[in-house]
């Protein structure tokens, strides 16, 4: 199936972009958008994400399919609703809907709070944050969240989500003495991890280096 027969994300940096192609059907989109919830539950938990329907108008059917199949599920935040379409434009800004191009958020300017040391392990669905700089003296465990507007560091496996510089610091920085982690957001960036990479399981550094989320092994 080519890019103008299927559903695909694209990475813009700061999140992904969903396009849907306009000559796909409404079964094939449904079925499509499950698929793609199901496989990338993972990839796509909390990421901002744009859905870009191209020219293909948007009724009451299709965005109940969209949020039961796709935005739901996969627990994504969604960023805004792109179309061509003016009918759908107006069906979606009267039901309260965010539509366009997004604008770039202004980083949130981060107050001098002190670092924050938490010392247990968390598990999953729990969710540690905060304003400062965030130090973790036990385990993030796969579905368990630690986000900070300063930098992160975990002293044991770092499994979960680990999202540094919050507020749209891209210059904050991640160290995991155990990176097993998929995902690292830093700022408006997200890094998918490469669990065949040489530093994986080992001690970590990972920052940005222009829009590039780097990861880089470090020595205890």
């Amino acid at each position: 199936m080519s890019a103008e027969e299927s559903i695909v994300l694209k990475s813009n940096g700061s999140g992904l972009r969903l396009v849907v192609a306009e000559n796909l059907g409404r079964d094939t989109v449904e079925r499509e958008l499950a698929r793609i919830a199901a496989e990338g539950e993972a990839m796509l938990r909390g990421v901002d994400v744009v859905l870009d329907f191209q020219g293909r108008p948007i009724d009451e059917a299709l965005l109940c399919t969209v949020m039961k199949r796709l935005v739901w599920p996969s627990k994504m935040r969604l960023l805004s609703w792109v179309t061509f379409d003016g009918a759908s434009l107006d069906f979606l800004r009267r039901s309260g809907f965010p539509v366009g191009e997004p604008r770039t958020p202004t980083p949130k300017v981060r107050a001098e709070v002190p670092s924050y040391l938490l010392f247990r392990s968390l598990r999953s669905g729990q969710r540690f944050e905060h304003d400062g700089d965030v130090v973790v003296v036990g385990h993030v465990k796969d579905g368990a969240e630690v986000i900070a507007l300063g930098n992160i560091s975990v002293w044991g496996r770092l499994q979960g989500l680990a999202h540094a510089g919050s507020g749209g610091d891209d210059g904050a920085r991640v160290l995991a003495a155990h990176m097993e982690a998929r995902q690292v957001r830093i700022g408006r960036r997200v890094g998918y991890m490469d669990k065949g990479a040489s530093w994986w399981g080992r001690p970590v550094l990972v920052c940005v280096d222009g829009e590039t989320v780097l990861v880089e092994e470090f020595a205890l």
